[in-house]
Protein backbone atom coordinates (compact mmCIF):
# COMPACT_ATOMS: atom_id res chain seq x y z
CA UNK A 1 0.00 0.00 0.00
CA UNK A 2 3.03 2.29 0.70
CA UNK A 3 4.59 2.03 -2.64
CA UNK A 4 0.99 2.51 -4.60
CA UNK A 5 0.81 5.89 -1.79
CA UNK A 6 4.16 6.87 -3.16
CA UNK A 7 3.34 6.43 -6.64
CA UNK A 8 -0.01 8.42 -6.50
CA UNK A 9 1.38 11.04 -4.22
CA UNK A 10 4.70 11.94 -6.23
CA UNK A 11 4.55 10.50 -9.19
CA UNK A 12 0.75 11.13 -10.40
CA UNK A 13 0.48 7.96 -10.84
CA UNK A 14 -2.52 4.94 -10.96
CA UNK A 15 -2.79 2.48 -8.71
CA UNK A 16 -4.45 -1.27 -8.15
CA UNK A 17 -4.35 -3.09 -4.88
CA UNK A 18 -6.27 -6.22 -4.80
CA UNK A 19 -6.64 -8.29 -1.70
CA UNK A 20 -8.97 -11.76 -1.50
CA UNK A 21 -7.91 -11.89 2.18
CA UNK A 22 -8.49 -8.39 3.86
CA UNK A 23 -12.50 -7.05 3.52
CA UNK A 24 -12.76 -3.13 2.42
CA UNK A 25 -13.13 -2.28 6.25
CA UNK A 26 -10.02 -4.37 7.34
CA UNK A 27 -8.20 -2.77 4.72
CA UNK A 28 -9.13 1.11 5.73
CA UNK A 29 -8.36 0.03 9.59
CA UNK A 30 -5.02 -1.94 8.83
CA UNK A 31 -3.56 0.97 7.11
CA UNK A 32 -4.72 3.80 9.34
CA UNK A 33 -2.93 1.55 12.21
CA UNK A 34 0.10 1.30 9.92
CA UNK A 35 1.15 5.36 10.05
CA UNK A 36 1.84 5.50 6.07
CA UNK A 37 -0.89 8.90 6.30
CA UNK A 38 0.31 10.55 8.81
CA UNK A 39 3.30 13.03 7.99
CA UNK A 40 1.34 12.96 4.65
CA UNK A 41 -1.90 14.05 6.28
CA UNK A 42 -0.64 16.72 8.37
CA UNK A 43 1.30 17.97 5.52
CA UNK A 44 -1.97 18.12 3.35
CA UNK A 45 -4.01 19.69 6.20
CA UNK A 46 -1.77 22.92 6.02
CA UNK A 47 -1.63 22.95 2.67
CA UNK A 48 -5.13 22.51 1.99
CA UNK A 49 -5.60 25.80 4.52
CA UNK A 50 -3.31 27.89 3.54
CA UNK A 51 -4.83 27.34 -0.07
CA UNK A 52 -8.20 28.18 1.05
CA UNK A 53 -6.97 30.62 3.54
CA UNK A 54 -5.20 32.65 0.74
CA UNK A 55 -7.52 31.73 -2.42
CA UNK A 56 -11.23 31.44 -0.64
CA UNK A 57 -11.21 32.56 2.65
CA UNK A 58 -14.22 32.05 4.42
CA UNK A 59 -16.22 30.48 2.13
CA UNK A 60 -15.65 27.13 3.01
CA UNK A 61 -16.04 24.46 5.42
CA UNK A 62 -13.13 22.29 6.25
CA UNK A 63 -14.01 19.17 8.29
CA UNK A 64 -10.85 16.84 9.12
CA UNK A 65 -11.47 13.21 9.99
CA UNK A 66 -8.92 10.88 11.59
CA UNK A 67 -9.76 7.63 10.10
CA UNK A 68 -7.65 5.98 12.09
CA UNK A 69 -10.24 7.18 15.11
CA UNK A 70 -13.41 6.73 13.42
CA UNK A 71 -12.68 3.96 11.00
CA UNK A 72 -17.00 3.74 10.22
CA UNK A 73 -16.16 7.07 8.67
CA UNK A 74 -13.66 6.32 6.01
CA UNK A 75 -16.15 3.34 5.17
CA UNK A 76 -18.81 5.07 4.95
CA UNK A 77 -17.22 7.38 2.65
CA UNK A 78 -14.89 4.84 0.94
CA UNK A 79 -11.79 5.98 2.18
CA UNK A 80 -8.84 3.72 1.16
CA UNK A 81 -6.44 6.37 0.47
CA UNK A 82 -5.05 8.65 2.73
CA UNK A 83 -4.22 11.64 2.66
CA UNK A 84 -7.98 12.64 1.07
CA UNK A 85 -9.58 15.41 -0.06
CA UNK A 86 -13.37 14.93 -0.88
CA UNK A 87 -15.27 18.34 -1.93
CA UNK A 88 -18.54 17.74 -1.55
CA UNK A 89 -20.23 21.14 -2.81
CA UNK A 90 -20.72 22.42 -5.76
CA UNK A 91 -21.72 18.70 -7.16
CA UNK A 92 -20.37 16.78 -8.35
CA UNK A 93 -18.18 14.72 -5.83
CA UNK A 94 -14.13 15.58 -6.08
CA UNK A 95 -11.58 13.36 -4.70
CA UNK A 96 -8.01 14.72 -4.76
CA UNK A 97 -5.40 12.25 -2.94
CA UNK A 98 -1.97 13.87 -1.82
CA UNK A 99 -0.49 16.13 0.51
CA UNK A 100 -2.31 19.03 -1.63
CA UNK A 101 1.79 20.72 -2.46
CA UNK A 102 1.00 21.81 -5.63
CA UNK A 103 -1.57 24.71 -5.15
CA UNK A 104 -1.84 25.53 -9.32
CA UNK A 105 -3.16 22.03 -9.65
CA UNK A 106 -5.54 21.95 -6.54
CA UNK A 107 -6.62 25.21 -7.34
CA UNK A 108 -6.79 23.86 -11.35
CA UNK A 109 -8.72 20.42 -9.69
CA UNK A 110 -11.91 22.15 -7.22
CA UNK A 111 -12.01 24.62 -10.47
CA UNK A 112 -11.12 27.96 -8.29
CA UNK A 113 -9.65 31.09 -10.00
Amino acid sequence: MQYILKGAVEFNEPGVFMTFEEKSEELIINNGNLGYDRILSNRAINNCKSIFEKNIFNRYKLEIIDVSKNPQTAIEENIIMMPLLIRKFPKPELRIIGDLSDTSKVLNELDIT
